[in-house]
């Protein structure tokens, strides 16, 4: 997850303490090789989203940046168990390891195309003095 500002976090919240969670929740991946021999799933499996929901609860964050996200529809069941309200992004391009973010602050929205046609989620603030892109490597 790269931050970018020119001013200080505290310039653009109320709160200067910004607490930023960056989590691959996928599943260990033991390689192409054998990911593909035994169909294994390396993304986030639907029965670990109760879990995850409840550790970003713990760790309470105002920024979450999530790899191996499947699809939009999950990232919602996260933020439905998170009781809280955060701004959702995740761009469904053709890669299926997916990246995405939550933020509790009102944010414009947009993503970034990479070379080779990958596609990451990217968050402004209003004022555009901070810009947020959560990336999947």
């Amino acid at each position: 997850m790269f931050v970018g500002s020119f001013f200080y976090p505290s310039l653009l919240w109320s709160n200067p303490k910004l607490r930023i969670l960056n989590w691959n929740v996928g599943r260990i991946y033991p390689g192409e090789r054998l990911s593909s021999k035994f169909k294994l799933e390396t993304r986030l499996h639907p029965k670990d989203v109760p879990h995850v929901a409840k550790t970003i609860r713990k760790v309470n964050p105002d920024i979450i940046c999530l790899q191996e996200v499947r699809d939009f529809m999950q990232l919602q069941d996260i933020a439905e168990q998170l009781h809280s309200s955060y701004s959702i992004n995740l761009i469904e391009d053709a890669y299926d390891r997916r990246a995405a973010l939550l933020v509790r602050k009102k944010m414009k929205w947009g993503s970034l195309t990479v070379s080779g046609g990958r596609q990451y989620p990217v968050a402004k603030t209003l004022n555009s003095q901070m810009s947020l892109i959560c990336v999947h490597l």
